[in-house]
């Protein structure tokens, strides 16, 4: 185990040398590392066995599968083929209900939000291992998806929302990847806790409060809009850096962006979209 992570301790050092280490390559190891984490039992075995006499040159097996395994955590990109999609759920929309609370667990998730002018929400996913389970009460929807071991790291949601409803999201999962995309944002709520996050979210009017609470080892928070925006960020952890464009407008009491960030490591980004 020596071998390997000083091979992947060497990697990213290099990475940050010659300055492309990123997020992105920090979010794939994360999610290469889960779907392929059971290898720590053979090389587990192989050192055992690699302590018998006899069987001293097993050892040299470990150190191939080290070298492949950062490799393979480092380089591996996250599949993201948006024709591999094998079902889809539709949810009508109640006129009985302004806001709908969406609850996501997985072990993974890769979700991207759109909206539509349909009368239904719309979950497309793609899952190699088993469908996610549904479970619908009212306006409160749970996707869950119990099975942890993945061997593929593909699996990817699409959710196409309703305008003109509030939606509230919290998001349970070891890694989460998040795009939003639309001219206004119908998000009131939106909560993740994770090991590691990366959300991106672009709209050019919030007809509605944002608030995004981010509960995490690791986040990289970014928001791009033309519009003059109210925002306020409150971050609470050591390493939290903050970058805002001119068009966004700090203003504590009534933000139109709210951001509470709880990290060790994070990244916050209000962009000014072309």
């Amino acid at each position: 185990m020596r071998l390997f992570f000083g091979i992947l301790l060497a990697i990213i050092g290099f990475t940050l040398l010659f300055g492309i280490f990123s997020v992105d390559i920090v979010l794939r190891i994360f999610s290469n590392f889960f779907n392929a984490w059971p290898i720590i039992f053979v090389f587990i075995g192989i050192s055992i066995l690699s302590g018998i006499k006899s069987l001293k040159w097993v050892r040299y097996i470990n150190y191939a599968l080290s070298i492949a395994f950062v490799l393979y955590l480092v380089f591996v990109p996250i599949a993201n083929r948006e024709d591999m999609f094998n079902g889809n759920f539709e949810i009508p929309i109640n006129e009985n209900y302004s806001n709908y609370d969406i609850q996501i667990d997985f072990a993974t998730i890769n979700l991207d939000i759109r909206y539509h002018e349909e009368n239904y929400i719309d979950f497309q996913f793609k899952d190699n291992n088993s469908k996610p389970d549904f479970e619908i009460n009212g306006n409160r929807i749970k996707i869950e998806n119990t099975y942890y071991f993945t061997t593929t790291n593909n699996s990817k949601i699409i959710v196409h929302l309703p305008e003109n409803i509030e939606y509230d999201f919290d998001l349970n999962s070891a890694i989460v990847n998040m795009g939003v995309e639309g001219h206004s944002n119908y998000i009131n709520d939106l909560k993740v806790d994770a090991a590691i996050s990366n959300i991106k979210m672009e709209s050019e009017f919030f007809p509605i409060k944002l608030k995004i609470d981010s509960n995490t080892a690791i986040n990289n928070i970014k928001i791009y809009s033309s519009r003059e925006t109210t925002y306020d960020i409150d971050k609470n952890g050591p390493f939290i850096s903050t970058k805002v464009d001119d068009n966004f407008i700090n203003n504590k009491i009534t933000p139109k962006i709210k951001i509470d960030s709880d990290s060790a490591f994070g990244n916050i980004k209000l962009i000014s979209s072309k």
